[in-house]
């Protein structure tokens, strides 16, 4: 055998690689000058197990086109080497990434809704009223309240409603009213009357006995007529109380003691007079309760200052025991003006508050008698204006604990 004089293609061609360039196809085959000679026997045999091979190998070619795998990777391996190809397999791969992020949301955005509306609809399966709120309270429209000729007119405060907390009616309750947001609410508020100075009070009481031991010798007083109205008093004047001539003192029997005021002063001997100077029979020392200087007889061990809530007790038991009996007495004018001036100024209306009162001050032994009194019936609302009613009281207890006595005895008053 001899090969063509020119030579073949310097690349050799892969039969792997797909279609054959045209080199390959331009290449000349070798050329056999074996065909029309005789061949040996040897060769015979050889060219039978030539064919036997041959077929060998088809069927072996046959068998690995087979293989689906082996198969794909061999057309797509020309593929694979294009630089154009390889661009888009990437974009493509991009693309699907993106497609499969979208349908991922989509479906959560489909899940999120689906329970959304499940939700919802086992809410409205409920039956529930229409509920909604008020708006807090506006600004009272005034501090107090004045009189006027028609009669008391109360400041207002108003309210209305809330639209961010309305819940309409579901199931089968009514819906909620067409004018609901419009509804208003008014209530009276800061009902208390304006505050009144002293000095507009020209009104008087009678006149009343210093000492009732003594009568008229004893000399008479008389004090402001307040009403009892809701009204704060300004102090803009010293004249809360003034001497009574002796025409204007009533005659009464000194012996004879007309109402209970006199038999409590009998245990005390003496009573706390304008200023609060006091007078005594027996003796005549310097008195002053802004001092805690009291006559001897109001420092014995029998003797203690009444609150007027106290006083007014007694009193009015005193006027029951009257109407029961069968000769009804007749009460004087002078009982009568005292039961209701103690009605009036009493600040723990039955016998439990004043109990209770009372075991406040129990622990409390740095405070005298009279002070105790002197705080209960005023009631101050803070310590600065304890200490300047009752001036005692500077030097004997901290505003902090006189602040806390004043905060139980305000609890007491306004839940009795």
């Amino acid at each position: 055998m001899k090969r063509n004089s020119e030579q073949p293609s310097k690349k050799k061609y892969d039969p792997l690689e797909g279609v054959p360039p045209d080199e390959a196809l331009q290449e000349k085959t070798i050329e056999d000058d074996t065909y029309g000679r005789s061949l040996p026997s040897d060769h015979l045999d050889s060219m039978e197990l030539s064919d036997l091979s041959e077929q060998e190998e088809v069927r072996r070619w046959k068998s690995l086109e087979s293989l689906s795998i082996y198969t794909f990777y061999t057309r797509l391996r020309p593929l694979m080497k294009s630089p154009e190809v390889r661009v888009l397999a990437l974009l493509n791969c991009i693309l699907t990434f993106v497609n499969v992020l979208l349908l991922g949301g989509v479906a959560t955005f489909v899940a999120i809704v689906t329970y959304h509306q499940i939700t919802y609809n086992r809410w409205h399966s409920h039956d529930m009223p229409c509920i909604y709120e008020w708006a807090p309270w506006s600004n009272c429209s005034a501090a107090c309240t004045t009189p006027r000729a028609e009669g008391l007119i109360f400041p207002t405060k108003t309210r209305v409603i809330d639209e961010d907390r309305i819940v309409d009616a579901r199931g089968s309750k009514r819906s909620c009213p067409p004018d609901l947001r419009n509804w208003t609410d008014t209530a009276p508020c800061n009902t208390h009357l304006c505050p009144r100075k002293l000095s507009e009070f020209s009104a008087w009481t009678d006149c009343f006995h210093k000492n009732p031991l003594l009568g008229k010798e004893g000399g008479c007083y008389r004090m402001r007529n307040i009403p009892p109205d809701d009204n704060l008093v300004k102090i803009d004047v010293l004249d809360l109380v003034q001497d009574c001539s002796d025409a204007e003192c009533p005659e009464t029997e000194a012996s004879k003691p007309q109402n209970l005021f006199v038999v409590l002063n009998l245990k005390m001997a003496n009573v706390v007079g304008p200023g609060g100077h006091t007078g005594n029979a027996e003796n005549n020392i310097d008195e002053d309760a802004t001092e805690l200087k009291f006559p001897k007889q109001f420092e014995g061990q029998g003797c203690d200052a009444l609150m007027t809530s106290e006083v007014f007790l007694l009193l009015e038991h005193r006027r029951q025991q009257s109407e029961q009996k069968e000769d009804i007495e007749e009460m004087s004018e002078v009982f009568v003006k005292t039961l209701d001036y103690t009605r009036r100024l009493s600040k723990f209306k039955n016998r439990e508050t004043i109990r209770d009162v009372r075991f406040i001050f129990n622990n409390k032994t740095m405070l005298h008698k009279y002070e105790i009194a002197q705080i209960a019936n005023l009631c101050p609302e803070t310590a600065e204006e304890a200490k300047a009613l009752i001036p005692s009281l500077e030097d004997k207890v901290s505003d902090e604990e006189l602040e806390e006595l004043l905060r139980e005895l305000a609890t007491k008053k306004t839940f009795q």
